[in-house]
């Protein structure tokens, strides 16, 4: 749908492709760093409009449990307005989850692009992974899969350390 009306109907992005095949050779850093950042909008937004509805539905349902609580309640009896309850007492603790959750979109991004990598014909460890399947290239597929499962270790150390930053109950004495 992206591409039918940014690219196709409204021409204000290009459809696909890593760079412009137009684009004169002799080109500055610059205009390809610009025609570059063109041509990543429409892929970018498709990987991120999935991640971000989700983590918004899930930070809606994790706040809406914190206000709940006692300690929410307590706060309000004391006389606190509503946007520092929220701010102060509520929000920081509501991010627990959701900061566990954008660990896991970490691998996500890195290995579920296949689809989108194919759509606008971006060079990439879901395409290469992809290829290397159809080929029965064992060796690129262990490479794409151990930098799969390195991506998920980093995003879990990420998480961990975000809630430990986030969480003084997690810090030792």
């Amino acid at each position: 749908m992206l591409v039918s009306f940014f690219s196709i109907r409204w021409h204000l992005l290009p459809a696909g492709q890593m760079f412009d095949p137009l684009l004169p050779a002799d080109a500055t850093w610059l205009e390809r760093t610009l025609d570059l950042l063109r041509h990543l909008v429409l892929p970018a937004v498709t990987l991120s409009i999935v991640t971000i509805a989700v983590t918004i539905r899930y930070q809606r349902a994790a706040m809406l449990d914190v206000l709940r609580l006692d300690y929410v309640r307590a706060a309000r009896a004391r006389g606190l307005t509503e946007r520092r309850v929220i701010w102060r007492h509520a929000w920081r603790n509501a991010l627990f989850p959701v900061v566990t959750l954008l660990g896991l979109w970490l691998p996500i991004l890195v290995s579920g692009s296949v689809f989108v990598e194919q759509i606008f014909n971006w060079p990439g460890l879901g395409s290469l992974a992809a290829g290397a399947i159809a080929a029965r290239d064992y060796p690129v597929l262990i490479a794409t899969s151990m930098l799969v499962s390195a991506t998920v270790l980093v995003g879990g150390a990420l998480t961990d350390l975000a809630v430990h930053w986030l969480d003084p109950r997690t810090r030792a004495g």
